[in-house]
């Protein structure tokens, strides 16, 4: 069956938002209030009820998110946890205590040298992030146990034939937000992305039955935008998903629902245009953006770091040394170019390879 269009851009707009958030731009604030949300609420579009039909679906389900996050986690923090002495000598990270000084000044950045290297592949294996330079990753560990447990739950319900399952759905995604938020170890957003998964697919199913106009997209998104703008400034209700704050949990979903629906209707006039190709690629390409933008702006710090003249250790200033006047518009342009230049070589040797192998094989 052909992948449907939208929700890959919905994806690909998501991860550049993502990336102009990280950049310093000055949008990073209202971005914060739903931009990670979105890729929970997406998930939840490509969950169909053949994922948790039997527990041999729910259990193939399983094997496939292991798979798509968990080795890719493993993967990449164990290269980047073996470099982790030598980003040091190269100044990505550093102890220089003289890197806390001044206005560009801050803690990110600062590492120590690993005595213990085993100690931090073994965090790896556990599915715990430890390296700064990929600190985004935490993502894919949330994305894959809540995945699992939407996945588990729905496949339960499923089974209690006398519950009506939407109800249920609705039921327990009240009970996991208020869960997430009694937890402030960030683990536990989890179940606040329960909430996320069912009302993503929920939402998307909804939207997808209404054709709007050209300018009812852009009233429709601009309007969400406007709303979400207002509501963030003056709610009291501090968010930061990668620490499971969620200060207020109406306030989180109301921003998250407007955040899926601005994004959604901007997806949806994209699709009807040239860039739908370039986007839908971006959108399944969000793994190795998230994953590795923050390295494509280290190359964007570097060559400030020297046109300025600076000392050396600023190159640890993470994730961007200054994002001020249109700097952030250049970091983003780096966090992307190198993640999508990586996929385009991986895809290309991938694709090698196979065709060697089907030749050999004929």
């Amino acid at each position: 069956m052909k992948r449907e269009l939208i929700p890959d851009i919905i994806k690909g707009i998501a991860i550049i938002l993502v990336v102009v958030g990280h950049a310093d731009s000055p949008f990073t604030k209202f971005l914060f209030y739903f931009h990670v949300s979105i890729f929970f609420m997406v998930s939840g579009i490509f969950i169909s009820q053949k994922h948790y039909e039997s527990v041999k679906s729910v259990f193939k389900y399983i094997v496939s998110k292991i798979k798509r996050l968990y080795l890719p986690f493993v993967g990449l923090g164990t290269v980047f946890v073996l470099l982790h002495n030598t980003f040091i000598k190269m100044n990505i990270y550093t102890d220089n205590v003289l890197f806390l000084v001044g206005d560009r000044g801050n803690s990110i950045g600062i590492s120590h040298v690993y005595d213990d290297i085993l100690k931090q592949l073994f965090y790896t294996v556990k599915f715990i992030p430890t390296e700064p330079l990929i600190g985004s990753v935490w993502f894919l560990r949330i994305l894959f146990f809540s995945l699992v447990l939407y996945v588990i739950c729905r496949f339960l319900i499923k089974k209690i034939r006398f519950i009506n399952e939407d109800i249920a759905v609705l039921t327990l995604s009240i009970v996991f937000l208020w869960l997430s938020k009694q937890n402030h170890d960030p683990f536990y957003f989890i179940y606040a992305a329960f909430s996320l998964h069912a009302s993503g697919k929920y939402l998307y199913t909804k939207f997808r039955t209404k054709d709007f106009s050209k300018y009812g997209n852009i009233i429709y998104a601009a309007a969400a935008g406007i709303v979400i703008n207002f509501i963030g400034n003056n709610s009291l209700a501090a968010i930061d998903i990668s620490a499971n704050i969620i200060g207020n949990p109406l306030v989180f979903i109301v921003l998250s629902f407007l955040g899926y629906f601005m994004v959604y209707n901007i997806a949806v006039l994209v699709s009807k245009s040239k860039l739908a190709p370039l986007l839908s690629y971006i959108g399944k390409s969000t793994m190795m953006i998230l994953c590795l933008h923050i390295v494509g702006f280290k190359f964007v710090t570097y060559a400030v770091v020297k046109l300025q003249h600076l000392p050396i250790y600023r190159l640890a200033s993470s994730p961007v040394y200054d994002g001020s006047g249109y700097m952030w518009v250049i970091y983003t342009i780096a966090g992307l170019a190198l993640p999508l230049a990586l996929t385009v070589c991986y895809n290309g040797i991938s694709n090698f390879i196979k065709e060697r192998k089907t030749k050999n094989n004929s």
